[in-house]
């Protein structure tokens, strides 16, 4: 959070609940002019911001009572850095898929807090835009559309890929344990959901690039002749074209559990 916005007199109400303190709030964070400023501080072009917004806000914050209900909400909001340390251990623990855009004239939280997110998930995707706190309101086309394209990467699987079985044989020495090895042809585009495939695997590029990545490892960006290993506990999260516009090729080689699947989505 910005220091410079704590010092508007946010800090001293969480440091000391008092009348006193609270006065500060009243006389400006929920007047119609600190309101206004969080709708207009920091964007490019203050033409494309509807009064609407914060004439329609503060009706409702003038509402009996609600000042109060206010103050409380913003005293609370000291809680949520309590639950950081929780939040950052689960990002690095699971690595979610991660998109982010941010104003970067933000008069509240700062581009310093949206570069923190990549400190735990390496591979968030961050957009740092030319407006202030409520981005959408400048910048709804351009997020909208990043969040549809980031949504086709990254969760659906709406672009044509096909897997064919080249080759099985037990392995006599493995007693329950065979080898698999099939070719996967992606389309423009095309993203597999995460997945695992409970086996060894190793992937290697015929044509084109693909972009490979497991939980906690690093993005691999792979091209013809190159490889990619996965073993029996990775969990595959990332899996896709590097191209929107050629299709890739790749074969991968499985030692795997006889009547496994070859892939297992997970949640």
């Amino acid at each position: 959070i910005n220091k410079e916005f704590l010092k508007t007199g946010l800090s001293d109400y969480w440091e000391d609940r008092s009348e006193k303190n609270a006065q500060v709030l009243l006389d400006w964070l929920l007047t119609i002019e600190g309101t206004k400023w969080h709708y207009l501080h920091g964007v490019s072009d203050p033409s494309k911001i509807s009064p609407d917004n914060w004439v329609i806000d503060q009706a409702n914050q003038d509402r009996p009572g609600n000042k109060d209900i206010q103050l409380s909400i913003l005293y609370n909001a000291k809680r949520n850095l309590d639950a950081y340390a929780d939040w950052q251990e689960y990002f690095r623990k699971q690595q979610p898929p991660m998109l982010i855009t941010w104003g970067k004239n933000d008069g509240i939280f700062t581009v310093e807090g949206a570069e923190l997110f990549k400190r735990d998930i390496p591979n968030a995707e961050l957009h740092l835009l030319d407006t202030g706190h409520f981005a959408l309101e400048e910048e709804v086309d351009r997020i909208g559309s990043l969040m549809h394209e980031f949504l086709d990467r990254t969760i659906n699987t709406t672009h044509a890929q096909q897997v064919n079985r080249l080759f099985t044989k037990q392995l006599p020495e493995a007693p329950g344990k065979k080898i698999e090895v099939i070719t996967v042809n992606y389309g423009p585009g095309a993203v597999d959901t995460i997945h695992r495939h409970d086996a060894h695997a190793v992937v290697y590029v015929l044509d084109g690039e693909v972009e490979m990545q497991v939980r906690g490892g690093t993005l691999q960006r792979l091209g013809p002749g190159q490889i990619f290993y996965e073993s029996p506990e990775d969990v595959h999260t990332v899996s896709r074209n590097a191209s929107k516009t050629k299709p890739a090729k790749f074969v991968v080689f499985f030692i795997k559990n006889e009547g496994a699947p070859i892939l297992t989505p997970v949640q």
